[in-house]
Formats: structure tokens, C-alpha cells, sequence
């Protein structure tokens, strides 16, 4: 799956989800692209089919980008449709995020 390849290439302790999504459990220096914000321990975490290695977001910044948008809120790269169908919402996370994660955009 897509988000054991950004795993790997990081290093990061984590829990993985599905579609990309995973929650970050060590105290790693990640920044969302979209808020800028650290991505902090416990929180989940958002990574794109285009290049992994740098484009990775908070959930909920993520998701309201998608919202409107089927590209990278990086780097702009549309998604193909397999990446597309690939990406769909996260269910029932129940995993709370901060603040800077819930922000309308």
C-alpha cells in the first residue's frame, strides 16, 4: 500500500489506517504543506500518491482541500483516477486532532 512506501522512506513510528492515512506516535518533525503547522504526536496524518516523501498533511487540512480540489495541495499534481478512488475519506476515525488540524480553509 501506498502510505508503507512513506513509512519506510521516513522512518516514522506510527499506526497505520487505510487510503494513505496514519497516525504519527513518535515525536518526528513533520510539517502539514497546507497550515504549516507541526504534525504532532497522536495526530493523524494524510499522504498523497504523488510524491510521498514530501507531501504529507494533516487529515482534516487534507480533507477540505479534497473537498474541492482532486490535485496535490503541494504541488498540484492531479491525482489519477485509481489515486482518486485509492484516496477515498478515512471512516470513523475517532482519533482527535488539535486545532490547527480543524481549521476551515
Amino acid at each position: 500500500m501506498h502510505y508503507i512506501t512513506v513509512l519506510i522512506q521516513h522512518n516514522f513510528t506510527t499506526k497505520n489506517y487505510q487510503n494513505g492515512t496514519f497516525e504519527i506516535e513518535g515525536n518526528e518533525d513533520i510539517q502539514c504543506r497546507i497550515c504549516l503547522d507541526n504534525i504532532e504526536k497522536g495526530q493523524l496524518a494524510q499522504s498523497t500518491p504523488c510524491t510521498p516523501i514530501k507531501h504529507i498533511f494533516h487529515v482534516n487540512c487534507f480533507w477540505t482541500w479534497y473537498k474541492d480540489h482532486h490535485n496535490c495541495p503541494f504541488c498540484r499534481k492531479a491525482f489519477l483516477i485509481k489515486f482518486i478512488e485509492f484516496l477515498d475519506p478515512p471512516k470513523n476515525k475517532t482519533k482527535k486532532n488539535d486545532e490547527s488540524s480543524n481549521r476551515n480553509w
